[in-house]
């Protein structure tokens, strides 16, 4: 599933509610964010998995 968003003024974007749910994230969930080069990286925080955790 793609789609093209625009970023607000803060650097904010907003993740469609039907892609949210594919992925089964929750509303208020902490999600970890990681950039290579380009591309941006979502997945769910797991608050078991300390610093040195591996995905």
């Amino acid at each position: 599933m793609t789609r093209l968003k625009q970023m607000d003024t803060d650097g904010k974007l907003y993740i469609p509610r039907e892609m949210r749910q594919a992925c089964g994230w929750e509303d208020g969930e902490y999600l970890e964010v990681e950039c290579d080069g380009e591309t941006v990286t979502l997945r769910r925080w797991d608050q078991s998995c300390d610093a040195n955790c591996t995905p």
